[in-house]
This record gives structure tokens, sequence and C-alpha cells, in this order.
């Protein structure tokens, strides 16, 4: 399985198929939405193909890393898409965030072929996908990620199993609902402060001391390039993205996340 093909190379699929090749994995890449990438990873190696099935049609393992279920079903679907050029015995890993159904669906199809899916997304964002970092959630048959595994760790440092095929995806739902809560209740506190008249740095440093302090406190500077990208309708909309497909499979099993639906009409760009 050293026949590797990547399809998404967005600010964090770029730097994960640049780890791959570091890690001496034969790297297959097409364009998709940008075509700058695709020829920065051929002046390192990369062999570059025009459309998705080729891409499988030369890779053992087709990782797909695209923004959403639609542009996911158009690449493993669509006219020059993987399901028209994936060989039996290959793999497909669905590393983007997408819903967990989408990936069920594509697993039943490629079953039929004689293809395994694991479902992977991943957490940690661009600074652990360029160190080879990330967090790595893993929906799937555990003897198809023993046989992944060497990709997967060429690009993250923890992996987790979750069960079957979609469970990965859930677990990183789940983490993400924590996440955002994290960030809208730092961002209410803070704009408090700042708007009484303290300090922004200071109020932090005093926050990352005390009972409030939370993954969005200690990355604050980050949560608020968010929103200078966001002004330009930018990244934050995949929080939200990620929040509806959240709040999907909560309807699916019927638990209701109250929390969550009420800070879907919130504004990050409230940031202080």
């Amino acid at each position: 399985m050293n026949k590797v093909g990547f399809i998404g190379l967005g600010d964090i699929g770029k730097p994960m198929a640049k780890c791959l090749l570091k890690a001496g994995f034969q790297l297959t890449v097409c364009g998709h939405i940008r075509k700058e990438p695709v020829e920065e990873l051929r002046g390192l190696g990369a062999d570059v193909v025009r459309f998705p099935k080729e891409v499988a049609q030369a890779s053992d393992i087709v990782i797909t890393m695209v923004r959403d279920d639609t542009q996911t079903e158009e690449v493993i679907w669509g006219h020059e898409g993987v399901m028209r050029g994936v060989k039996p015995d290959a793999a497909i890993i669905i590393m983007s965030t997408v819903s967990p159904l989408l990936c069920q669906r594509i697993a039943a199809e490629a079953g039929k072929k004689g293809v395994g899916v694991l479902d992977a997304p991943v957490n940690g964002g661009t600074p652990a996908a360029e160190a080879g970092v990330l967090t790595i959630s893993v929906g799937g048959k555990l003897e198809l990620l023993d046989i992944c595994r060497p990709v997967l760790e060429a690009m993250g440092s923890n992996l987790f199993h979750f069960g079957k095929v979609g469970m990965g995806q859930v677990a990183k739902l789940s983490n993400n609902i924590i996440a955002s809560a994290n960030i809208f209740a730092a961002t209410e506190g803070l704009a408090l402060g700042v708007r009484s008249g303290i300090d922004l740095e200071h109020l932090l440093e005093f926050v990352r001391v005390s009972s409030g302090n939370n993954w969005a406190v200690e990355h604050w500077n980050h949560i608020s390039a968010l929103k200078e990208v966001h002004k330009s309708g930018g990244t934050l909309d995949m929080q939200y993205k990620d929040m509806g497909l959240a709040l999907n499979v909560a309807k699916e099993v019927h638990v209701e996340l109250p929390l969550m639906a009420f800070t879907m009409q919130l504004d990050l760009g409230r940031l202080p």
C-alpha cells in the first residue's frame, strides 16, 4: 500500500500531502478547486493527473480531503470520479468532515467493488497538519485501519478508532460541539471585559490561570485571526458547516442539543 492518491489540496490538505511525500509514499494528486498546490506538489515529487478517476487508477489508497458533502460526492461519484477508477482491494479514506451517512453510503457502494472505506476526519488545523501531528478519529474495520495505519501515522500523531464507518465523523462532531461552545463562551466573556474597558491581553492572561480557561482562550490569537478571514467570506463558514452536521446527526439519533442550536444563531464576527 505504498501508492497513495490525495484529492483536496487546501490549507490542511496540502501540508498533509507533503507529509506523505516526506514519509516516502508514492503520491498522485489532481487539481480540484485550486491549481497552484498541484504544481507545488509536482515540484516535490508527486505525480500529477487531471481527474480523481486517474488518481484512483494509480493508487492503492485514495484520500479525499475536500470541503463538504457536495464536493465529496463530486470527487467520488462524478463523471471522472474515484468510483470510476478505483481498483479492487484498494481503500478509500474520507478525511473531510462530512455526514456520517454519506460515509456509509460510499462504503456500501465501494464494498460492491471489493474496496474498503475508512472515515478519518482530522483535528488540529493547519499548524498540526504542517507538523504531521494531527489528531485523527477513524471509523471502519479495524483490520483495514491496520493496513492504512502507516499512511495515517505519516499525517497524525494521535489515532483513535471508534467502530464502524461514520463513527469517526461522529467523534469529530462531538468534539466540535464542545469546541464551538467554548469559542462562543469565550467570545461573550471577553467582549464583556473589553467593552467595559479592560485590556484584552491582560484579561486573557487572567482567564488562562482561572476557572474560565479553555482551548479557545488558550488559542485566542488563532480564533481572532479567523475573524479577519471571516470578514472576507473565509473559514469560519466551516465552523457553522460542522455545527449543522452535528445537529443533523443529533436529529437522527434523537438527542437534543439546545446549546448548539442556539449558538448556530450567533455571529462569531462579534469577537472582541
